[in-house]
Order: C-alpha cells, then sequence, then structure tokens
C-alpha cells in the first residue's frame, strides 16, 4: 500500500478544499444572478427561473435512485 506523507493532513486539506469551491461557487452566482436580472423582463425571468427550480427539484429527488441503480451494476 502506497503512503502519503500528508496522510495525517487529509481533513483540512479537504476542508480548504471545499472553502475554494464555495468561494468560487458564490463568485459565479453573484455575477450570474446581477446580469440575468438587467438582462431579462422580470416576468420571464421568474418564469424561467421557477421551471429550473422545479426541475432541480425533480432531478433531486431521483438521484438517489439513480445512484442506486449505478451502484447495482458496478
Amino acid at each position: 500500500m502506497l503512503h502519503y506523507p500528508i496522510e495525517e493532513w487529509t481533513g483540512s486539506i479537504t476542508a480548504f478544499e471545499c472553502l475554494l469551491v464555495t468561494i468560487g461557487n458564490n463568485l459565479s452566482s453573484f455575477g450570474t444572478h446581477t446580469h440575468r436580472s438587467e438582462l431579462f423582463p422580470t416576468a420571464l425571468r421568474a418564469r424561467a427561473i421557477g421551471v429550473i427550480y422545479s426541475i432541480d427539484r425533480l432531478t433531486a429527488a431521483f438521484n438517489g435512485y439513480l445512484i442506486g441503480f449505478i451502484m447495482v451494476r458496478v
């Protein structure tokens, strides 16, 4: 078995990576939402966001089944 010299630091490295990903996602979201609010009228934007959120919830509901189906095959 291969042992890495930083093996005992994996928890802090993972926490740091999660922090970087969170900061990146927040910055991306802030830029996208600001631009979108200036680009489309309110009624169209509200309908589109509602549809996307609904699709997101449906896919989140079925992800557990999909992962289970894939794991049975592997």
